[in-house]
């Protein structure tokens, strides 16, 4: 189910036992423990509620054992869940799990156990995970097939834009389609640095103008996964050398589409370039195209060297190369996302280096 799904759900009579919340997006987490909270009677809110920490219910397990096993940690969250809520039901326990955390197997049994035989009249268990937890494991395939799992993880690439107008519109600012992805190539993927982002930047520029792409390069600076946009100049540029001692580099940190999006959005950006260039008959005039590319001088002079490699028909047919290996990662033609990456840097490289057409 999805997160409206859940809201709707978790304070109905339509209440389930026990629930997954897969994490990712931090916001959709938020909204789920929001709609937790909104579960529980406010007049008993301080009873019946329970936000409990993974980390801390393994730490009082280990304690009890110690002192020869008394009803703490895990134990003692059976005997909360199979207890009477004080005045009026349900009780909520929510247990969160961070990104670097794994359910020990005294947990899993106990969560296990819970999931088949707790109330959802008297109360409610939801586990909720900051990132996707290892979906390979029973537990959790036994969760999707029962439909109790939310899925509250991180928008797919494609999605992403989307995504962040929406956050965007929420705090009553028009971001641009444009705007959404310039941000999203300062900053990388990482939804939790891009809702900071959000925070920042939804002061400026008010309800009345949109934030465009211009805005975003002036305001946003690159962010730690900036990196990932190393590959694309050396690929742009022909070096071959350089493009895959790049890509062999980042590829120990990032997965392929990251790698794949930037590579994509810098040849996106020389066509447009090379378009303005040639609608004004091949000359090259700096503020026609950082008016229509929406970059700054910097940046312009940057992309320079570059964009005299390329003609329109070449980056056409850089863009085709991208598009090929996307579809080739999604659909799985080749071993690996690695190889088609390669495989890509070295197809660019060599149109880079071509003479003619």
């Amino acid at each position: 189910m999805n997160v409206s799904q859940f809201e709707e759900e978790i304070v109905s009579a339509s209440r389930r036992g026990f629930y997954v919340v897969v994490g990712g997006d931090p916001f959709a987490t938020q909204r789920c423990l929001q709609a937790c909270k909104a579960a529980v009677a406010p007049a008993f809110f301080q009873f019946n509620f329970r936000l409990l920490r993974l980390e801390n219910l393994n730490k009082e397990m280990k304690k009890g054992l110690k002192r020869g096993g008394d009803n703490s940690g895990w134990a003692r969250l059976a005997m909360e869940a199979f207890s009477n809520a004080f005045g009026q039901p349900p009780r909520i326990l929510v247990i969160k799990v961070s990104e670097t955390e794994k359910i020990p197997e005294e947990g899993l049994d106990t969560l296990i156990e819970l999931k088949s035989s707790v109330n959802p009249q008297l109360a409610t268990i939801i586990l909720i995970h900051d990132s996707p937890p290892d979906a390979r494991l029973k537990f959790y395939k036994d969760i999707a097939k029962d439909g109790l799992e939310v899925d509250g993880r991180a928008p797919l690439l494609e999605n992403l834009p989307s995504w962040l107008i929406e956050r965007f519109k929420e705090k009553g600012v028009r971001l641009t389609f444009d705007g959404a992805r310039a941000l999203i190539e300062r900053l990388g993927q990482n939804v939790g640095a891009l809702l900071g982002e959000v925070e920042k930047l939804s002061i400026y520029p008010g309800a009345e103008k949109p934030l465009t792409a211009k805005e975003v390069s002036e305001l946003v600076s690159f962010g730690p996964t900036a990196e990932i946009y190393d590959l694309a100049a050396p690929v742009a540029l022909g070096n071959l050398n350089k493009a895959c001692s790049a890509l062999l580099d980042l590829l120990e940190s990032y997965d392929a589409f990251p790698l794949l999006y930037s590579v994509g959005s810098h040849f996106k950006r020389l066509r447009l370039l090379k378009a303005i260039v040639m609608a004004r008959g091949g000359r090259m005039v700096d503020s026609d195209l950082t008016e229509g590319a929406q970059i700054s001088y910097g940046q312009l002079n940057y992309l320079k060297s570059q964009l005299n490699l390329w003609t329109e028909a070449r980056l056409k047919k850089a863009l085709e190369a991208v598009e090929e290996a996307h579809l080739a990662i999604v659909t799985g033609r080749a071993p690996t996302s690695d190889l088609i990456l390669e495989e890509l840097s070295i197809k660019l490289c060599l149109l880079a280096n071509k003479v003619d057409d």
